[in-house]
């Protein structure tokens, strides 16, 4: 137990150990997407995709597309 470390075989046979990777998590306060509704749900599988690659400007993007999308919600009613 040297070393708990997950452990990758490269290409030529040699072992490499891998650093834990940081995961972006959620800010404290972020848009909810519409429970019913198509975009808000796909851009929010997006978001938490993005989240897992650690690519936070598309978090940023993802979190402008809800809440954007979420203002149609509130002036419209339930539609999309």
């Amino acid at each position: 137990m040297a070393n708990d470390l997950p452990k990758r075989v490269i290409r030529d046979g040699t072992v490499a150990l891998e650093a834990a990777v940081p995961v972006l998590h959620s800010p404290a306060f972020e848009p909810v997407a519409h429970p019913e509704c198509r975009i808000c749900y796909a851009a929010n599988r997006g978001r938490t995709a993005a989240r897992l690659q650690n690519a936070a400007g598309r978090v940023r993007e993802f979190n402008r597309i809800i809440e954007d999308h979420r203002r149609l919600h509130s002036n419209q009613g339930a539609g999309e």
